[in-house]
Parts: structure tokens; sequence; C-alpha cells
């Protein structure tokens, strides 16, 4: 089973992270489900109690947003879930 490596983006204010971060999602393939989530909106909303539960949350709902946007992702995933059980 492969597992995403998650990564750490970080540097100063208007250095062009956000840019750099759409860029790569731009340039995934289609067989890739891949979501941007800003963690600042999510954090700032808590007033700094960011909880796991809160991260979990924000990305079950953009993938749940960018699934109802694309009906062929939508059966990718299913594929690949009834594939994986």
């Amino acid at each position: 089973m492969d597992i995403a490596n998650p990564i750490l983006v970080i540097g100063y204010r208007g250095v062009g992270k956000t840019f750099l971060l759409k860029k790569i999602l731009n340039d995934q393939p289609d067989k890739f489900l891949t979501v941007y989530i800003d963690l600042s909106r999510t954090y700032g909303g808590q007033k700094g109690n960011l909880t796991e539960k809160e991260v979990i949350k924000e990305i079950l709902t953009k993938v749940n947003g960018l699934i109802s946007e694309n009906d062929t992702i939508y059966k990718k995933i299913k594929n690949k879930i009834s594939d994986f059980f």
C-alpha cells in the first residue's frame, strides 16, 4: 500500500509558498487525489486551539468538495477503496 509522504513548507511571508504548493497541486497526474488546505484559516478560526479533529474535518471537507465537483474523481476513488478492501 502506498502512503503519501507529508511535506512542510515554511518561509517568510510573500516568498511564494502558496504559489509553489498550488503549482504542485495543478501538476499532479489525474490518478492522484490531491487537495490544498490552508490550515492558517482553520487555526485562526479556532483562536489558536487547533485540534487533530479540526484538521481531519478540514481535510474531509476539502476532499468531499473535490469529489462533488468531479464525477470522474468519485469513480476513481470508489474503485480504489473497493480494490483496497
